[in-house]
């Protein structure tokens, strides 16, 4: 018999990306839900539906009202705790092989950090997004254990790649790029992150499932670059110069990791450089023209 896997959020751009990905195992069965299958804010829907579809699973949670959706509003945040204390209270119902829950590096904060930052960093959220992330992984941290099942937290730090639907930093910036519009900036492009390929994110998924690590795990490639970076290798991808625009002061501080440590479960375990990554997001916005998405902070 097949290992069951159930993604919570099948459609958005991570849950499609792993199942994709995990569709690929010949020894897994895998089961996609949405808000159009149960209503996790609905506590009646989740309690007499989500049951049925966890029993004897993998069970990976991506679902969450993200910061391009208005994630970064009080109301958000009520509706993100929501979701994940709906779902904590059907655990338990029936039996669950793992847990995996999708948090984020927002759950770190982005001021008076201590860097570089890891897994065991403490968690000092200064968003309402990164605040309901840092609620949810906390309630399903105790609910989960309580009940025998094991779980494990992912904070994957700012994704992007090819079907973005979540108007990534670097999704807006290539496609200006593509249609030859000024690139906004918060700041003055000097800011560090750490920005991870979105497939990166679903093999990372996988060998978390498959191999059923427990804990926290930091999605990222501890090779942080500037926005500035990002700018000059869309240009290479280009050919053409292009215009950047500082529209306002960026306050955070620079986010930079340690060593992930995922690579001490699988030390072969590749990342994609940020040139690759942009060359396949350029690739796949330049040939889909997509339409031009304002800027905002990164």
């Amino acid at each position: 018999m097949k290992s069951k896997v159930l993604i919570i959020g099948s459609t958005g751009f991570i849950g499609r990306r792993v199942a994709e990905v995990l569709a690929k195992e010949g020894s897994l069965s895998i089961q996609g839900i949405s808000s159009k299958d149960i209503d996790l804010l609905n506590k009646k829907d989740v309690l007499s539906k989500l049951p049925d579809f966890m029993k004897d699973a993998t069970v990976l949670v991506t679902a969450a009202i993200t910061p391009d959706k208005g994630g970064n509003s009080l109301e958000a945040l009520r509706k993100n705790i929501e979701m994940d204390f709906n779902v904590a209270q059907a655990i338990g119902e029936v039996p669950i092989r793992h847990f995996i829950y999708i948090s984020s590096t927002d759950a770190y904060g982005r001021n008076n950090l201590t860097l570089p930052l890891h897994e065991q960093s403490y968690l000092q959220p200064s968003n309402f997004y990164g605040l309901a992330k840092f609620m949810g992984e906390t309630m399903l941290a105790q609910a989960c254990p309580q009940k025998g099942i094991p779980f494990t937290v992912v904070r994957p730090g700012p994704i992007y790649g090819p079907g973005d639907t979540h108007q990534s930093p670097v999704q807006r910036f290539v496609v200006s790029a593509v249609q030859r519009e000024t690139i906004k900036l918060i700041g003055t492009g000097e800011e560090v992150r750490d920005f991870i390929y979105i497939d990166d994110v679903a093999q990372a998924i996988k060998i978390i499932a498959q191999k059923k690590l427990t804990g926290a795990f930091n999605l990222v490639t501890a090779q942080s670059r500037t926005i500035k970076a990002i700018v000059e290798i869309l240009e290479q991808l280009c050919g053409y110069p292009l215009e950047t625009q500082s529209v306002a002061v960026n306050n955070d501080a620079d986010i930079i990791y340690k060593e992930p440590r995922l690579l001490q479960y699988v030390p072969g375990f590749q990342f994609t450089s940020l040139e690759d990554g942009l060359r396949a997001t350029w690739a796949y916005v330049k040939d889909r023209n997509h339409l031009a998405i304002p800027s905002s902070k990164v």
